[in-house]
């Protein structure tokens, strides 16, 4: 009985954590970081047409923190490789 109490109590203790409060930067706005985009694009010697979508959000272990995607759209063998 003694270990059942203690166990209720573990994880009442786990459950009251909080979480961080969040200070996220708002998301880039694709057209202010499309020149960057290009070129990244190119050195990756990604084919026309390059598809980028919208920022999102990283995960928190991350150092950016937004992500944003891009490939190729050229193919759909390339539309693998992002």
């Amino acid at each position: 009985m003694l270990r059942i109490i203690l166990l209720c109590l573990l994880v009442a203790g786990c459950s009251s954590v909080e979480s961080l409060p969040e200070n996220l930067p708002p998301a880039p706005d694709l057209s202010t970081v499309a020149t960057v985009l290009k070129n990244v694009a190119a050195e990756a010697h990604f084919a026309e047409p390059v598809e980028i979508l919208d920022p999102i959000r990283a995960p928190p272990i991350s150092l950016s923190p937004w992500l944003i995607c891009l490939r190729s759209g050229k193919s759909e063998e390339s539309k693998r490789l992002t």
